[in-house]
């Protein structure tokens, strides 16, 4: 028996349901001209509601629920021709909300936010196609901002600010697949530059500047993997030059000059991890 219920004109019609060739019940609700059309609940072959709510032409359509297997809410919101698509909700499985905004083909899509599952925001911005897109803000699981910027599949993609606990800035530059890549400044906890220059997957790269915490220039050249490699000046707190010549991992090394303050050449030679190599 595949169907149960009213029939007008020799079709499936008012109050029905509807069952698989094995007599599983697959919906109980509302028919017009044969098809499920009104309101009406779609059931998973093992006996489990998967949907309720609002139906049109066979397919569900207006507002609506979804169920997961131990009938929870899953999904709240509005279906056009089968596919979430308007406003609607995502729920996780303590029943606090997970995603809330719109829905376009059955994607995220447009202005939405996304909830830790204690409450707490964790993302609102835009969204495409499913995935973070365009401009966002990120959160800690204890509500202080922790990113704001541009994204793009989900990732930090673009320009933006990373911050640490308590809402502080700690980078303030170009990312991409979600890491520091590009131009960018580094912050310490006062606020002040730590470092400003070249970023390459989350690390320093290529031409940069290390600040003092009084905001005074104390490095300046080239990094390789986070330290300077290469050649670079190293200056002391009344701005006048004391190295300038090769690094290796952070470390005078190769050759290299030292300088007074009067900025005459105090020693020029080899140096071997940070002491000049004397005759």
């Amino acid at each position: 028996l595949l169907y149960e219920g009213e029939f007008t004109n020799n079709q499936w019609h008012g109050q029905g349901q509807f069952h698989s060739p094995f007599g599983a019940l697959l919906y109980e609700g509302e028919f017009q001209q044969g098809k499920q059309e009104g309101s009406g609940k779609e059931f998973r072959e093992s006996g489990t509601l998967l949907y309720e709510g609002a139906w049109l032409a066979g397919l569900r359509h207006g507002e609506g629920r979804i169920f997961t297997p131990d009938g929870s809410v899953a999904f709240k919101g509005t279906f056009v021709s089968g596919v979430r698509t308007g406003r609607g909700a995502e729920y996780h499985k303590n029943g606090l909300v997970f995603y809330k905004g719109t829905y376009t083909n059955g994607e995220r899509e447009g202005t939405g936010v996304l909830y830790y599952n204690n409450g707490n925001i964790a993302y609102h911005g835009d969204f495409k196609v499913g995935f973070r897109n365009g401009s966002g803000k990120e959160f800690y699981q204890n509500g202080s901002l922790l990113y704001e910027g541009s994204w793009a599949q989900d990732q930090r993609h673009g320009t933006g600010m990373l911050y640490a606990a308590g809402s502080v800035p700690a980078y303030e530059g170009s990312f991409q697949h979600g890491k520091r890549h590009g131009s960018g400044k580094e912050f310490r906890a006062n606020g002040s530059v730590f470092y400003e220059g070249g970023w390459v997957a989350d690390q320093r790269e290529g031409e940069g500047k290390v600040f003092t915490a009084k905001r005074q220039l104390a490095f300046e050249g080239t990094f390789r993997m986070g330290k300077l490699n290469g050649l670079g000046k190293q200056y002391r707190s009344d701005g006048t030059v004391f190295y300038e010549g090769e690094w290796v991992d952070n470390q005078r090394h190769g050759q290299g000059t030292l300088f007074s303050k009067a900025g005459k050449s105090a020693f020029t030679g080899q140096f071997r991890k940070g002491k000049p190599v004397r005759a």
